[in-house]
C-alpha cells in the first residue's frame, strides 16, 4: 500500500475509489468511529449471491489515517472491481461514496472510472429559462423496462411535444426495485436496478442529442433507512433533529466538515461526471443547518455558474429567502410554487380537503397568477398560523404544475386530478403551460393518463414495512380523500402506477398530445406565455364564468 504525501484538510479531499490510468486506484473513506480500516477486493463471479459478508476476499490492504477521521490508500486492481471497508478488523461495509453498487443496498460496492462515459456532445445549448418545459419522470413506471433505456426511447417523442427539460425523481441507489428514490442510501450510486451509471449515461446523451435538459432530484434532508451504514463510519445524521422520515443530516455538529464537503462533492459530481444541468432539491425546509452559512448557500455557490445552469428547491415555505442570493438568501435560482397547484386543483374540483381549505376563495388562483403565491403572510385555516410572505419572485423563478409525485399521491389519493373528464384535462393544460411561469407537467399527462401513481416501497426488513405502512396509512387518512387505501407494500400498488402505453396510442392521448404541442408552440413564440422577469399579469371576471388572464410587458 502506497501512501499519500500531502496531508489534506477534511474540506478538500474527496472520498471514494478513484480509478487512474496506471492500473491503481485510489481509496478514501471517511470513517472517524474506526481505529482501523481495510479496504478488501471481493470475488464476486464464483458468489451465489451479491450479500457483502458472504464473498471471499480477493485481496486485503490497510488503508492509512491521514487524520480528521479520513484513511486513504492505492491499490493496484482490475476496472470495475468489487470492493468494501473493513473497520476495526470487524465489520464489512460498502463504501459511503460509492459509485455503483450492482447488487443492490446489501452488497459490495464497484470501481467505476466515470471518465470513460459515453455521453455525447459536451457543447449542446441548454434551453432558455424563460422557454423551459419540464417534464417530470419516475424511471421505475415510465416505460415498460422500468430502466434508463426506457425512458431515452421517449425522448424524441417528448422533444417533439415542446418538451426540453426532464426532471427524475431520485436516482440515488435505494433498496429493492419499487421505491420513489426517497429512501437513497449511497447518494453517489445509481439506482442499479435503472441501469447503473452507464444507463444513467446514456440517457444524458439521448436527451442532449434531443435538445432536452436532465436535471436530477437530490435528497439532502435524511437517508434512508434500509442499507444505511453511514453510522458505523461516522456521524452523518444528527440524532437530535428527526424529518418526518429520520435523522437530519448532519451539517452543524461535530464532524459537519467532512458531511459537509460529502454533498456538496455529490452535487459537483453529477455536474462535472454526468453533465447534468440542474437539480431539484428536496424539500429544502427538513435540511437543518445553523452554520454561519448554510449547506445549501455553499452547494449554490460550489457548483458551477455555467449558462442556463438550474438549481430548483422544494419549498413549501413561501419564503423570499429561497430564491435571495449570498450573502442574505440561499441563492436558489428557482423554487417549486406550491399554491399554484392548489389554488388550481381547489377551483376547477372543489376539493377542499387538507391544506386545499386554505385555497376555497375564488380568489386565490387570481392571486396566484398575479403574484406568485396566495399565502403571503396571511392566515392559514390549515397550519393554524400566519404563513409566507409578500412574493418578490420573478415569474422565471417558480415552477408551476398541476400534478406532480406528491400531490397525485397525497391529495389525490393516487388518483390524478381531472384524469377521467378531458375538458378538465385540457383546462389544467392550458393554464399551466400558458401561466407565465416555468411549467412542468407530470409523467403521462401528456397524453392523458389515468393510471393512478400511488407511494410504494420494496424493503425487506418486516418491521419497517409495519412502520411504513402504518405511516402512510394514518397520512393518507390525514389527507380526507376518499380513494381506497393501497398498501405501499404490496406489488399491485407500484404495478398500477405503472404508465398504460396503450392510453399514449388513444384518440385521447392522440388529441391530448397535439393541444400540448400546440400550446408549447404558442408558448415558444409569444413572449407574453413565457416565464419571463417583466411578466405582468391582471386576472379579469365576468360574474361567476372562467377567469380571463391579460398578459402586459412591465
Amino acid at each position: 500500500m502506497s501512501r499519500t504525501s500531502r496531508t489534506p484538510h477534511p474540506t478538500d479531499l474527496p472520498v471514494g475509489a478513484f480509478p487512474s490510468s496506471n492500473g491503481t486506484t485510489r481509496f478514501c473513506v471517511w470513517a472517524p468511529r474506526a481505529q482501523h480500516v481495510q479496504v478488501e477486493l471481493l470475488d464476486t463471479h464464483r458468489a451465489s449471491s451479491g450479500a457483502l459478508d458472504s464473498l471471499r476476499v480477493h485481496r486485503r490492504a490497510t488503508l492509512d489515517p491521514i487524520g480528521f477521521g479520513l484513511f486513504e490508500g492505492e491499490l493496484t486492481c482490475d476496472p470495475e472491481s468489487d470492493y468494501a471497508f473493513r473497520l476495526d478488523k470487524s465489520l464489512r461495509r460498502a463504501d459511503p461514496a460509492s459509485r455503483w453498487q450492482p447488487f443492490g443496498v446489501h452488497g459490495p460496492s464497484r470501481v467505476f472510472d466515470s471518465s470513460q462515459l459515453e455521453l455525447g456532445s459536451a457543447t449542446w445549448r441548454r434551453p432558455t429559462r424563460e422557454r423551459l418545459v419540464l417534464y417530470q419522470v419516475h424511471v421505475g413506471t415510465y416505460s415498460p423496462t422500468g430502466d434508463f433505456a426506457g425512458v431515452a426511447s421517449d425522448i424524441p417523442r417528448l422533444a417533439d411535444l415542446g418538451i426540453n427539460a426532464l426532471q427524475l425523481m431520485p436516482i440515488a441507489e435505494f433498496p429493492g426495485r419499487r421505491n420513489w428514490g426517497y429512501d437513497g442510501v449511497f447518494p453517489y450510486a445509481v439506482q442499479s436496478s435503472y441501469g447503473g451509471p452507464k444507463g444513467l449515461a446514456t440517457l444524458v446523451a439521448a436527451c442532449h442529442r434531443a435538445g432536452v435538459a436532465l436535471y436530477l432530484d437530490l435528497v439532502f434532508n435524511h437517508l434512508g433507512p434500509e442499507g444505511n451504514n453511514t453510522s458505523d463510519f461516522g456521524p452523518y445524521s444528527n440524532s437530535r433533529i428527526n424529518t418526518p422520515w429520520g435523522h437530519a443530516l448532519n451539517f452543524d455538529e461535530a464532524g459537519a466538515a467532512c458531511v459537509r464537503r460529502f454533498f456538496i462533492d455529490n452535487t459537483l459530481y453529477w455536474s462535472r461526471e454526468f453533465r447534468i444541468d440542474g437539480f431539484r432539491f428536496d424539500a429544502i425546509a427538513q435540511i437543518f443547518d445553523s452554520s454561519p452559512t448554510h449547506i445549501l448557500q455553499e452547494i449554490n455557490q460550489a457548483l458551477p455558474d455555467a449558462p442556463l445552469h438550474l438549481n430548483v428547491a422544494e419549498s413549501e415555505l413561501n419564503a423570499n429567502r429561497v430564491l435571495t442570493q449570498a450573502p442574505c438568501g440561499l441563492g436558489f435560482d428557482a423554487q417549486w410554487n406550491d399554491d399554484f397547484h392548489h389554488a388550481l386543483i381547489a377551483r376547477l374540483t372543489g376539493n377542499r380537503s387538507a391544506f386545499l381549505c386554505d385555497f376555497a376563495d375564488r380568489s386565490a388562483l387570481p392571486k396566484v397568477l398575479e403574484q406568485g403565491w396566495s399565502l403571503n403572510g396571511e392566515w392559514s385555516d390549515f397550519r393554524q398560523r400566519f404563513h409566507g410572505e409578500p412574493c418578490r419572485a420573478r415569474a422565471d423563478q417558480l415552477v408551476v404544475f398541476s400534478q406532480n409525485h406528491d400531490q397525485v399521491a397525497g391529495i389525490g389519493g393516487g388518483i390524478r386530478a381531472g384524469s377521467a373528464d378531458l375538458p378538465t384535462q385540457e383546462v389544467l393544460m392550458v393554464v399551466t403551460l400558458l401561466s407565465g411561469f416555468v411549467p412542468m407537467l407530470f409523467q403521462g399527462q401528456d397524453f392523458g393518463a389515468t393510471t393512478p401513481f400511488h407511494y410504494f416501497i420494496d424493503h425487506s426488513d418486516p418491521g419497517l414495512v409495519r412502520r411504513v405502512v402504518a405511516g402512510r396509512r394514518h397520512e393518507q387518512a390525514s389527507l380526507s380523500h376518499s380513494a381506497r387505501y393501497l398498501s405501499p407494500a404490496a406489488p399491485r400498488t407500484w404495478s398500477v402506477s405503472r404508465i398504460d402505453w396503450r392510453e399514449e396510442r388513444s384518440p385521447s392521448g392522440r388529441y391530448l398530445q397535439g393541444a400540448v404541442r400546440q400550446l408549447t408552440k404558442l408558448r415558444a413564440h409569444n413572449a407574453c406565455f413565457q416565464a419571463r422577469a417583466d411578466r405582468d399579469v391582471r386576472v379579469l371576471w365576468d360574474g361567476d364564468l372562467p377567469l380571463f388572464v391579460e398578459t402586459r410587458a412591465a
